[in-house]
């Protein structure tokens, strides 16, 4: 089970889709389409989502493209593993 939380803040719109697209391209054909829990409005781009079955190293390493584009905000990727959670976090601005 792999939790998604926070939000992202783009400098346009455009911006906001350009960064959704590069984020897809790290998704291989088997991962779930989990990309739809992210809800755009404006400029933001948010999540608040629990996701069965999910890769967590797929997961941060797209939430980490999403980070690299944005200009504010923070999202955190938490995941249980062998009984323990484990919460990595994305500030804006992070890079690959």
């Amino acid at each position: 089970m792999i939790e998604l939380r926070g939000s992202y803040r783009y400098a346009s719109p455009e911006a906001v889709e350009l960064a959704l697209a590069a984020a897809c391209m790290q998704l291989h054909d088997d991962d779930p389409d989990w990309l739809r829990s992210f809800t755009k409005r404006g400029t933001t781009l948010a999540v608040h989502a629990r996701i069965a079955g999910a890769d967590p190293f797929a997961a941060a390493h797209v939430v980490e493209t999403l980070a690299e584009h944005a200009i504010e905000g923070v999202i955190d990727v938490a995941h249980c593993r062998c009984g323990a959670r484990a919460v990595d976090s994305f500030a804006a601005g992070d890079e690959i």
